[in-house]
């Protein structure tokens, strides 16, 4: 699977996904640190790339509907620790 990365999102945890064997992208190595979310998920629109995130605004199917991307991951975890994510 193609995904990006938010900025949230570890650099350890993408190396994980990398080990698994998706192609992923990370917004903060792309210079997108910071950048409002519509323009990063116009970014995974352009570029075919499932977006994931711990922010749970981009879970809003109102504001962001689910047709019209790639795909929307927003991780929920009670412990946001690196090595949580990295298990997950």
């Amino acid at each position: 699977m193609r995904f990006k990365t938010d900025e949230n999102i570890s650099k350890s945890a993408a190396d994980a996904l990398r080990a698994a064997g998706h192609d992923v992208a990370e917004a903060l190595s792309e210079g997108l640190g910071g950048a409002e979310d519509p323009k990063l998920l116009s970014v995974c629109v352009t570029e075919a790339r499932v977006f994931i995130t711990l922010d749970k605004g981009l879970g809003d199917i109102r504001a962001y509907q689910p047709s019209q991307y790639p795909g929307i991951i927003v991780l929920r975890l009670r412990d946001q620790r690196v090595q949580s994510l990295v298990a997950l």
